[in-house]
């Protein structure tokens, strides 16, 4: 048996399945196993484990009634249960996560995985203990003082801080630390520019959190079932999971609130992929400059160098003319009028850099306008 401080509980009616779970896994974690989720339960209060591994279909307690009962308990506040499952389709996911369930892994399972996640949810209990540890004089602290304020102080105050906000992370921690100042916690999604992006107010999401949020952003603005109720709004979803229903006054008024809120959330959100899109275009527009700017030196300097070499073509040709004069035995009279076209046709192709000369100066101009 491990040494390993972390206990896995195995519930599954399956002799079977126990023993492939203790082969795999007793190395590595303190195991124990209940065939029932009565002695699920039983087994819950007296070993305080901190993974269940849970069968959903099991004579008698049912794992999804067990988990229920099992989440219950003053110990649970940090444990995680897996569902063992055949579930695939969104609703019997979705009951598993309203029953209080943390992930799945579907029969017939893959040890890999199976191991996996189970050290995934270890390590997610690990961050939450030491989240929930290192906030509480903060929390504390925070809630007095927003206790003091009303619910209008607070949205007011949510949507003053969220003008000044320049990105998605900043809003994701103001909207979760406005909303829980209620005394609820909640999951947030965002979806921007065709990336999800998700943020809990316990530090951590898990998989079945976020797979209820996926199959609810469709049910309409506000949709609610047992204590959870989720809030749409455009590329901004908020799962709340502890709505206060037993408090029908104070229920309405909290999902009045945090609609507001969701929906000042949105429109921040809009304005900053606005934002981000302006400033997007800028960094283009400012990389086109230094292209054109790069492009226009370079046709400038090309122009130069074919002007002085023109010239200095011209200039050799006409001297070579003028060399072979005397060779070729041309008149006097030849000569002059040899030279006289050779003379206009200089001229000529003067004229023809100097219109030249004309463009480079509009790329001068061009190019102090660039800076």
């Amino acid at each position: 048996m491990s040494e390993n401080g972390q206990k896995i509980l195995v519930v599954d009616d399956q002799k079977v399945n126990r023993d492939i779970i203790g082969k795999l896994m007793s190395d590595s974690y303190q195991l124990n196993f209940a065939c029932s989720g009565e002695e699920c339960i039983e087994l819950s209060e007296s070993w305080t484990p901190d993974v269940i591994l849970m069968d959903v279909n099991m004579p008698g307690m049912g794992g999804l009634e067990a988990c229920k009962k099992v989440k219950a308990l003053s110990n649970s506040e940090s444990l995680s249960v897996i569902f063992l499952s055949s579930m695939t389709e969104a609703a019997e996911r979705l009951a598993g996560y309203e029953a209080g369930g943390d992930d799945y892994v579907t029969k017939p399972f893959n040890h890999d995985e199976l191991i996996t996640k189970v050290k995934l949810a270890l390590d997610n209990k690990t961050k939450i203990d030491g989240f929930k540890q290192n906030s509480n004089d903060a929390m504390s602290m925070a809630m007095t003082a927003m206790s003091q304020a009303s619910d209008v102080g607070k949205i007011l105050r949510f949507y003053q801080d969220s003008f000044v906000l320049e990105s998605l992370e900043e809003l994701a921690t103001l909207l979760s630390e406005t909303i829980t100042s209620f005394g609820v916690n909640i999951i947030s999604y965002f979806d921007v520019n065709n990336e999800n992006f998700y943020f809990s107010s316990s530090g951590v999401v898990k998989p079945l959190e976020q797979s209820a949020i996926e199959n609810l952003r469709d049910k309409g603005r506000i949709y609610s079932f047992s204590k959870r109720t989720i809030f749409n709004y455009g590329v901004v979803s908020v799962l709340v999971i502890d709505m206060p229903v037993e408090n029908e006054i104070k229920y309405g008024e909290l999902k009045d609130n945090i609609a507001i809120i969701v929906e000042g959330a949105e429109a921040r959100v809009n304005a900053l992929e606005v934002q981000m899109a302006k400033e997007l275009k800028q960094k283009e527009n400012i990389k086109i400059i230094a292209v054109t700017k790069a492009s226009l030196i370079a046709l400038d300097g090309h122009q130069k160098e074919s002007f002085k070499a023109h010239q200095e073509l011209m200039s050799s040709f006409i001297s070579d003319v003028q060399d072979s004069f005397a060779r070729l035995g041309l008149s006097e009279e030849q000569e002059n009028e040899l030279m006289a076209t050779m003379d206009i046709v200089e001229s000529e192709s003067n004229k023809l850099f100097e219109n030249n000369k004309s463009l480079r100066d509009k790329i001068d101009a061009i190019m102090n306008s660039l800076g």
